[in-house]
């Protein structure tokens, strides 16, 4: 059985984090975020961050953080400060220092993600140059991309409705902390969540406003979702899975091949 990733891929909200999660306790894995805004430490509800939805406990390894979540791993996460400078480049090395360790250690890594650019780089074997060009080369290792594919007014419901418990949970709490430390720039830089209550924030802080700053933000994540199913469709070969259980079997054949 030759050491492969599996790339578990989909618009935001889709469900990844979730049957990464099982997979992994089913097929003793390790799970790899590919998130250009969880490797923040000070980015969690916004970013999606899945310790934000279960309970974690953290351990410092070789490669950097670990949050350890029902007795599965998750690296890619907290990797550097929000005032740090992090690259596809940078997360592109992270991987490949990462997984022959795990491999290694006999655990089946998951890619899971979020961020198409960052897993293209990393199964595509990008190759950047000091221009800020790049070129792909072949990896040194086999890789299966899984794409969920929901309805799309299943998925838009997804969204919104993730977006009313983030909200509960505290978001606005968190974009206001960030703000008084320092941060407003960067966040109007990061886009969705974090730009459109920062801009709410920045202005008037009526009820009114706040409805239509939800509004606005529940459509931007929705034309985010489809620009992220637009660059499956047209970035390499991938299996598009409508179900869990399509997933697994899809998944156990390509790790049998």
């Amino acid at each position: 059985m030759k050491p492969t990733l599996l790339v578990l891929a989909g618009p935001t909200a889709s469900g990844k984090s979730g049957w990464a999660l099982r997979f992994a306790k089913e097929h003793r894995g390790a799970i790899i975020a590919a998130d250009s805004r969880t490797v923040y430490r000070e980015l969690n509800l916004g970013a999606g961050k899945v310790t934000t939805e279960h309970p974690a406990t953290w351990r410092t390894g070789a490669s950097g953080p670990i949050a350890t979540i029902e007795g599965i791993d998750h690296y890619g996460l907290n990797l550097v400060g929000l005032g740090d400078r992090f690259t596809v480049a940078d997360f592109q090395d992270y991987v490949y220092r990462l997984l022959p360790d795990l491999w290694r250690h006999g655990l089946q890594p998951i890619l899971v993600g979020g961020t198409g650019l960052y897993v293209s780089a990393v199964i595509e074997g990008y190759t950047f140059s000091g221009r800020g060009g790049r070129t792909s080369q072949t990896p040194a290792f086999p890789a299966q991309v899984f794409v969920i594919d929901r309805p799309r007014t299943e998925l838009y419901a997804r969204i919104d409705a993730r977006l009313e418990e983030r909200l509960d949970a505290g978001l606005l709490t968190e974009v206001v902390s960030l703000m008084e430390g320092g941060h407003t720039k960067r966040l109007l830089a990061l886009g969705l969540e974090y730009r459109v209550l920062t801009e709410y924030l920045l202005g008037d802080h009526s009820p009114e406003q706040l409805s239509a700053a939800v509004a606005k933000l529940s459509g931007q994540i929705h034309a985010y979702a489809r620009r992220q199913l637009t660059w499956w469709r047209h970035h390499g070969s991938v299996r598009w899975i409508s179900g869990y259980t399509e997933f697994v079997e899809r998944a156990e054949q390509a790790v049998r091949e």
